[in-house]
């Protein structure tokens, strides 16, 4: 695991450690990874905050990172002024986990809308619509989103550079189905969605970006 190996392993952050010391994890892990790391970290008296972010390289660069936070209440009051800097929205939730739980659910959220956008766009250009129109409609409706209102037009017109790969996506959606698991929590569409994702990437598609499933879902319609 990468956040095991950047903290444990050689030239990691525990060869480093000072007094005070406090790590905050952007990562996308599971909440039993994630305390498991915690428990560690405490060995060398060190302190570890989840911070996992919503947003991409663009808002980053702007500051504009919407922030889920959990640990230490201490430490989150003692680092705030930096996570300002770089979020508009910063939220504290509690105990070591919890913020890594709710990171896993809004990539359920990205992970269903771009599957829905795909074959609402597929399903209305195989009826001979403009699939733009489908989308504008959409977009004057209560169900748009950010996604239906950008991202979605780049689907259309096939283009998938990455702000966040297929691959990474997937590696997600099988987090979340694992997290399901472990919190004995029933999620059907998850389980399906972690499926279509994991042929997406043996078709090839795993490096460009997650909207890209729409690839996907032309290519078994074309097959068929």
């Amino acid at each position: 695991n990468a956040v095991s190996k950047v903290s444990f392993g050689k030239n990691g952050i525990i060869e480093g450690k000072h007094e005070k010391l406090i790590v905050a994890d952007m990562s996308t892990i599971g909440p039993a990874e994630s305390k498991n790391i915690w428990e560690e970290f405490q060995k060398y008296n060190i302190n570890k905050l989840d911070i996992p972010v919503m947003g991409g390289p663009n808002v980053a660069i702007t500051g504009e990172l919407v922030m889920m936070v959990s640990g230490n209440k201490e430490s989150f009051e003692y680092c705030k002024n930096v996570f300002d800097s770089i979020a508009n929205k910063v939220f504290f939730l509690g105990e070591k986990g919890i913020a890594h739980t709710v990171k896993l659910a809004m990539n359920l959220q990205i992970t269903m809308l771009a599957l829905a956008l795909s074959e609402g766009i597929t399903l209305v250009k195989n009826a001979n619509v403009d699939p733009k129109i489908f989308l504008e409609i959409l977009n004057s409706t209560y169900f748009k989103t950010g996604m239906s209102e950008k991202k979605a037009y780049k689907m259309i017109d096939g283009k998938y550079d990455a702000t966040f790969t297929l691959a990474n996506l997937k590696k997600d959606i099988s987090t979340i189905t694992k997290t399901a698991e472990n919190l004995g929590v029933e999620l059907p569409m998850i389980k399906k969605a972690e499926e279509v994702y994991g042929d997406a990437i043996k078709e090839g598609l795993g490096e460009i970006d997650y909207t890209g499933i729409i690839e996907y879902i032309k290519r078994i319609n074309e097959s068929n």
